[in-house]
């Protein structure tokens, strides 16, 4: 079941922590809560979805994977067997979790995270109304969040409706200008509006995130190329295809990667 955590300080100041991207301090303070409460599962939770922010998917699916294992049959577990289907890259399967887990969620705060990620999940299946409505719900349980904005702008991206699009963009980074998700979607509104040089600046703030890393890369390595700046597209699309090798772009990603090293020499 769900545990009251004896030290909520320092569960309270790892929140705080991982908000502004100090997530090596968040994991410290984690640490702290599970050695003076083991039972403490929303501290494995808390941990888990640290380490997915820092970039760190093996560490995260470890975490998650325990914790499934523990409450197989609770939101949390439901959430944790959902988050590891969608670390797998089967998202049909997330849904299905996510769904089980939202029915269970015994809070609100628990809630909107399993909105958001099944809403990434719908997002990655093409169902971009059912993801868009997903993040709208979010946004009216977290509505201090960012996070909820930023997916609604991506499923209005997907779904070809760049007004909107923007909108949610801009509003995801008036909340919190470290929104990685929503400058990438922004970048690549403008990168259709023709507006390359206020893109790569959108693409610049999302580099440093990474979970949007690889994603960014490739936006900003791609646009480089196009500019003739060759350096910076070679430093680009060579970081992108170190992260995402087997990705549906990477194809792309080298072709450009060769053809800027060529124009190098």
């Amino acid at each position: 079941g769900y545990r009251t955590v004896a030290p909520k300080p320092y569960l309270l100041r790892a929140d705080v922590r991982a908000r502004r991207r100090g997530f090596g301090p968040a994991i410290e303070d984690l640490d702290r809560v599970l050695a003076l409460d083991p039972g403490s599962d929303w501290a494995r939770l808390r941990k888990a979805q640290v380490r997915l922010s820092m970039g760190d998917r093996a560490g995260a699916a470890a975490e998650f994977a325990s914790l499934a294992e523990r409450q197989p049959e609770t939101a949390l577990g439901r959430l944790a067997k959902g988050t590891t289907r969608l670390l797998e890259r089967k998202f049909a399967e997330a849904v299905t979790e996510f769904d089980a887990a939202i029915a269970l969620a015994p809070f609100e705060q628990l809630r909107g995270f399993l909105l958001m990620q099944k809403g990434e999940a719908l997002l990655a299946l093409g169902r971009f109304d059912e993801s868009a409505r997903c993040a709208l719900e979010a946004q009216g349980v977290s509505p201090w969040d960012a996070e909820p904005h930023a997916l609604r702008s991506w499923a209005l991206y997907m779904k070809g409706n760049q007004k909107d699009a923007l909108s949610e963009a801009e509003k995801a980074i008036s909340m919190d200008a470290s929104c990685a998700m929503a400058h990438l979607i922004k970048g690549q509104v403008l990168v259709g509006s023709m507006r390359s040089k206020e893109a790569l600046a959108e693409f610049d703030a999302a580099v440093g995130d990474p979970t949007y890393e690889a994603e960014a890369r490739f936006c900003r390595g791609y646009l480089r190329h196009q500019a003739g700046a060759w350096p910076g597209a070679v430093e680009d699309l060579s970081r992108y295809v170190e992260l995402r090798p087997n990705d549906p772009g990477a194809a792309e990603a080298r072709r450009l990667l060769d053809d800027a090293r060529k124009r190098l020499r």
